[in-house]
C-alpha cells in the first residue's frame, strides 16, 4: 500500500503527508535533515502498534522522534521513512512515592518531570542540558547523561521497566518494577541507548530518589586551565563526589556573555561551576574543603546561595551549546570529560 494508505489505519489528526509539515520533522539538532514520507502522532501503545505493523508489511522504514533535541542524527528520517514523533504521549501516569518510582510515557518533557517531582519532595536526577524541552523517551533512546552524572549517573541507572513495540508490531515488557531483580536477560539495558534501532519505547517506570536536604552551588575562577584540571584531581582525590562539576573555558565563557549577558568574567581561562548536596552540616563541611582546593590553586570562590542565583547560573551553563552554534553555526559537537 502506498502512504495515503495510512488513512486506513489511523484517524484524521494523528498522520500527515503535508509538504509543509514533512519539512518540520526532517531534522534534529545534528543538522543532517532529510524529509521523510509521512509524519505519525500516536497517542498509545494501541496506534504505535498500527503504525509499526503498517511499516512493517509496506516496507518503509520507522523512525521514533522525541524533541529533535539530539546531536547524532537518531531522530533524522531517511529516504522513505515514516516519522513517528511521540510528542503525544506526554502523561505522567503514576508516581509511586512508597517504591520510589514513576512510570511516564516518552513523550514527557524531563523538565516538566522534574518540576513535578520537586514539587512532591523527589527528584529524577539525570538533567541534560536540553532538559526544558527533550522528552524523557528520548533521554532513554540515547541514554542521555547531564552535569549531574558525575554523582548520580546516567539515564540508563535509572530505568528499572520498558514497554516497547518491536519492529513487526509485537509488544514486550521488559524489566522489575523491584529494586533488586537479577535473573535472565537485561534487554532493559539493551534498549536503552540503542536510538531506537530495537524497538520504540512506549513506556517508561523510572527510579527516582528524595529530594537532598540541602544543596550548595559555587564558582571559582582560575587564571589557568592547568591549575583548574589539578583542582579537579585533588577535589575527586579527597573523596568528595560533587553533585556536578563542571569546567568552562574561556571561549566558552566569551561565548555564553555574548549570547546571555550573564557578566561571567572574561580575563580568567576557566571556571569551574560546582555543586554539592545533602545533609546540610556534611554539605558545609565539603564546600569549605573544595574552597581551601581551589584557593589553594589560584581559584577565586564566589557561592550561589539562593535558588533563584543558582538557577541563573545552571541557566547560563546548559545555553553553551546555543552559543557555541550562534558563533559557529557549522560546528560539530563532543562530550568532553575531564
Amino acid at each position: 500500500m502506498g502512504i495515503k494508505s495510512l488513512s486506513k489505519v489511523l484517524d484524521d489528526g494523528k498522520y500527515s503527508t503535508d509538504k509543509e509539515v514533512l519539512l518540520c520533522y526532517g531534522y534534529d539538532a545534528s543538522g543532517v535533515d532529510i524529509t521523510p514520507a509521512a509524519v505519525v502522532w500516536p497517542q498509545n501503545t494501541t496506534d504505535i502498534v498500527k503504525i509499526t505493523r503498517f511499516a512493517y508489511e509496506n516496507n518503509y522504514k520507522l523512525i521514533p522522534r522525541g524533541a529533535g533535541t539530539g546531536m547524532t542524527g537518531g531522530s533524522v528520517p531517511t529516504t522513505n521513512a515514516i516519522l513517528m514523533s511521540l510528542e503525544k504521549m506526554n502523561r505522567i501516569i503514576e508516581l509511586d512515592v512508597e517504591n520510589l518510582n514513576v512510570v511516564v510515557e516518552p513523550g514527557v518533557i524531563n523538565g516538566l518531570l522534574q518540576i513535578e517531582l520537586d514539587e512532591k519532595g523527589y527528584f529524577y536526577p539525570p538533567d541534560p542540558a536540553s532538559l526544558n524541552v527533550c522528552t524523557i523517551g528520548g533521554n532513554v533512546a540515547e541514554n542521555a547523561g547531564g552535569p549531574r552524572a558525575v554523582k548520580y549517573g546516567v539515564t540508563r541507572d535509572y530505568v528499572m521497566q520498558l514497554e516497547a513495540v518491536l519492529p513487526d508490531g509485537r509488544v514486550i515488557n521488559t524489566g522489575v518494577k523491584t529494586s533488586k531483580g537479577v535473573v535472565g536477560y537485561d534487554i532493559t539495558r539493551l534498549l536503552v541507548g540503542s536510538e531506537g534501532t530495537l524497538a520504540t519505547i512506549s513506556k517508561i517506570r523510572l527510579k527516582v530518589l528524595p529530594k537532598p536536604d540541602s544543596i550548595v552551588t559555587m564558582l571559582s575562577a582560575f587564571s589557568g586551565i592547568e591549575e583548574t584540571g589539578r583542582a579537579v584531581a585533588k577535589i575527586i582525590a579527597t573523596g568528595i563526589i560533587p553533585r556536578t562539576l563542571e569546567l568552562m573555558d574561556k571561549l566558552t565563557l566569551f561565548a555564553v556573555n555574548r549570547l546571555k549577558q550573564v557578566g561571567f568574567p572574561e580575563d580568567i581561562d576557566a571556571l569551574l561551576l560546582i555543586e554539592v548536596d545533602g545533609n546540610r552540616r556534611a554539605i558545609a563541611k565539603e564546600a569549605e574543603v573544595i574552597s581551601n582546593i581551589c584557593n589553594e590553586f589560584g581559584g577565586k570562590i564566589k557561592v550561589a546561595v539562593e535558588s533563584q542565583s543558582r538557577e541563573f547560573l545552571w541557566d547560563a551553563r546548559r545555553s553553551i551549546s546555543a552559543a557555541l552554534y550562534k558563533i559557529s553555526p557549522t560546528k560539530i559537537n563532543e562530550d568532553v570529560v575531564v
